[in-house]
């Protein structure tokens, strides 16, 4: 048995400590010893990652309060401007999609909204569902004669559209 110098680094004496090693021992594995100096670089490593991590935090945050006081100076008509041209832009971008993208899309949509509502509890449920019905009840109400008849003929199409484009298994369930 020979001895081999594998340094432990001790923090409260800074003293590498000689171990008797078998000569059985292979390179490589007396290489995976840590020593001081590779724990120096580490730490610098780590605390340099860390830094830059909570600059990055820092940075989005700073990124979030300004674009909240310029959401605050807006006056409507400005928001109601950006509203219509992100619309735009989101109409644009879903007008590029490949059908595999498009329905890809709608899965990804399905499942947002389905884990939105598995994490609502009875009485948020219930006030959505008042709210969608008075929303309703308000539209329906402001509707005239001939917009009554649009709407009817519009849900009529778009019923005979599902219908077309159902697979044969939701075809049979409708």
């Amino acid at each position: 048995m020979t001895q081999v110098r594998i340094p432990e680094f001790n923090m409260e004496d800074e003293e590498a400590q000689l171990l008797p090693t078998s000569s059985t021992v292979s390179a490589p594995v007396q290489q995976i010893t840590t020593t001081p100096r590779t724990k120096r670089r580490l730490q610098v490593t780590e605390n340099s990652t860390n830094v830059e991590n909570i600059n990055m935090d820092r940075r989005r945050q700073k990124a979030r309060e300004r674009m909240a006081a310029k959401r605050a100076q807006t006056t409507p008509e400005e928001a109601e401007r950006q509203h219509v041209l992100a619309r735009e832009r989101s109409a644009a971008r879903r007008a590029a999609f490949t059908p595999k993208q498009t329905e890809r899309e709608r899965i990804l949509a399905c499942e947002r909204s389905a884990a939105r509502r598995a994490a609502l509890n009875t009485e948020e449920i219930e006030g959505q569902r008042e709210a969608t019905r008075e929303k309703v009840a308000a539209w329906r109400a402001s509707l005239t004669s001939k917009e009554v008849q649009l709407q009817r003929t519009l849900t009529a199409e778009r019923s005979m559209n599902k219908r077309a484009t159902a697979s044969p298994k939701t075809a049979e369930e409708q």
